[in-house]
């Protein structure tokens, strides 16, 4: 039997455990660097690091109202795209937030966007899922081989832009 002035078991989130809550919750998506980033350097942070549980390398805070109205508040001010319309959900809807597509493909958040099946596309369509369903490729339901893929896709984007640099740059004469 519970006690009704017991404290009640607050749950506590990792960084990238924030960030795939923001994205589960319908905020803007952003990565665990910029949850970091914004827990140690913003003013407007609400949960003080008193409040933090180191857990061998992690860093676990407490997820309450604070944070859920954090986010709910930070989403719907003004940003470099100007208003956001704080709604709770994806703008177009046949668009698939980055953690659906995470969940139905067996595969870590973070790798989402760099495993698209259009290369320069960053976003996931219901389309672009049924695509992936219809034909898998490796690394579905494989988190180690996923993010592997997302390695190897980024030294090619990185290889290619080097060598676009390298075909513009001035010829020695």
């Amino acid at each position: 039997m519970e006690t009704p002035n017991a404290p009640r078991e607050v749950e506590r989130l990792t960084f990238t455990e924030i960030a795939e809550r923001i994205a589960e919750r319908g905020y803007t998506p952003i990565s665990k660097q910029r949850v970091a980033q914004l827990a140690h350097d913003s003013p407007d942070w609400p949960v003080p690091q008193e409040e933090w549980k180191k857990v061998g390398k992690a860093v676990q805070i407490p997820w309450d109202e604070r944070l859920d109205t954090y986010f709910a508040t930070r989403d719907t001010k003004s940003g470099p795209r100007g208003p956001r319309s704080g709604s709770t959900g994806p703008r177009d809807p046949d668009r698939v937030p980055d953690a659906e597509v995470a969940e139905a493909l067996g595969i870590p958040i973070e790798t989402v966007p760099r495993l698209h099946p259009r290369p320069r596309a960053k976003k996931w369509y219901r389309a672009d899922l049924e695509e992936v369903r219809r034909n898998p490729p490796p690394w579905v339901g494989n988190a180690a081989a996923a993010r592997a893929e997302a390695e190897r896709l980024d030294a090619q984007s990185q290889r290619r832009r080097a060598a676009l640099q390298r075909s513009q740059g001035t010829p020695d004469s």
